[in-house]
């Protein structure tokens, strides 16, 4: 017993003098450049998929349903809560105003198929484009933007952008006509 208790006493001795030299050699290497030699990574980055798109409302007209027959497209924007329909009437083309989110026709910009469609008509209106002259059998779908976009639209964009989709042509088989009729009484 005194044999192993003498032993673990000159290890434990030991080990208390070889410390300083330990931290000496420590310190020597402190202050040199190790080479590590070459060093691979191989954990794969993060991808970022970050990507800013805008609120945007789409309305596909085929699903569109209201009481009445939407005679032109002004129809269907006036339903729309983001547009302020500032018209005295429903037959006299040129005399409706659109605003959009407080902003008349000359702050925002109507496209067809992502190109900027000036004015349409109108008489001497305010407005730039006359929504009576746009059928909606036309329009396949209606891209609501709301807020500036300046980056793919003009700068007049500051109250947002209404971009109609058209309808793509159909090819038919046979001479046969598609004819169809709707009435409807408007209030």
């Amino acid at each position: 017993m005194k044999k192993g208790f003498i032993i673990a006493l000159a290890l434990l001795a030991s080990t208390f003098a070889l410390m300083p030299q330990a931290a000496a050699q420590t310190e020597a290497r402190e202050g040199q450049v190790q080479d590590l030699g070459q060093i691979q990574v191989t954990a794969e980055g993060e991808k970022e998929a970050f990507t800013l798109s805008p609120s945007a409302t789409i309305l596909d007209l085929d699903d569109y349903q209201t009481i009445e027959i939407p005679q032109n497209v002004g129809d269907i924007m006036r339903d729309l809560v983001i547009f302020d329909f500032r018209g005295e009437t429903d037959l006299v083309p040129g005399i409706d105003s659109f605003q959009m989110r407080g902003f008349n026709g000359d702050r925002f910009v109507t496209a067809i198929d992502g190109l900027t469609l000036r004015k349409t008509g109108g008489r001497k209106s305010s407005n730039i484009v006359d929504y009576a002259y746009l059928p909606p059998f036309l329009i396949e779908k209606m891209e609501v933007l709301p807020g500036p976009h300046s980056a793919l639209y003009p700068a007049k964009s500051i109250g947002g952008v209404v971009n109609f989709i058209s309808r793509a042509p159909k090819i038919h088989e046979t001479l046969k006509p598609d004819i169809s009729a709707s009435s409807s009484i408007g209030t």
